[in-house]
């Protein structure tokens, strides 16, 4: 199975780096190769999970984070039940530090030619939309797809 479902790159830079990095076998959330590959830091740790900056926001995103699992897992039904409350609690600080009164929180496993993933990793989006931009540019999630090849 791929690392990567290139189908859901959103930019041609995105693009490049997926292929580059199916090509190395190289998942760029894992965090042996975390700090080499992804452009942004790590902006909050936790014993399951880790949190940074997308490098590729969503249009639209005041704030694009993701919660990554620190382990190579798929499906967030693969993480032990105590991930749970640290995401839980990871989710709570960053509400409270954006100063959130919305936000979206998104979560993708399986077959990513049928769920719109990009990544192989289990991986969330904790997003909050521009208010500004809330009516040109809304904040758009794919969640289904149907392969290409289909």
């Amino acid at each position: 199975m791929s690392l990567y479902n290139v189908e859901a790159a959103r930019t041609p830079e995105q693009l490049e780096k997926m292929r580059q990095l199916e090509d190395e076998g190289i998942c760029v959330f894992c965090l042996e190769y975390f700090a080499q590959y992804h452009t942004e830091p790590i902006c909050m740790d936790g014993q399951y999970w880790y949190v940074t900056k997308n490098d590729y926001p969503y249009q639209g995103a005041l704030v694009h984070l993701l919660i990554v699992a620190k382990e190579h897992v798929t499906a967030i039904t693969e993480m032990p039940t105590e991930a749970g409350s640290e995401l839980f609690a990871m989710l709570a600080t960053l509400r409270q530090a954006h100063q959130a009164s919305s936000e979206a929180i998104v979560a993708r496993s399986g077959d990513m030619r049928f769920n719109a993933g990009s990544v192989e990793h289990l991986h969330i989006h904790y997003v909050i939309g521009n208010p500004a931009l809330a009516e040109s540019s809304p904040v758009r999630f794919k969640l289904s797809s149907a392969p290409k090849n289909n």
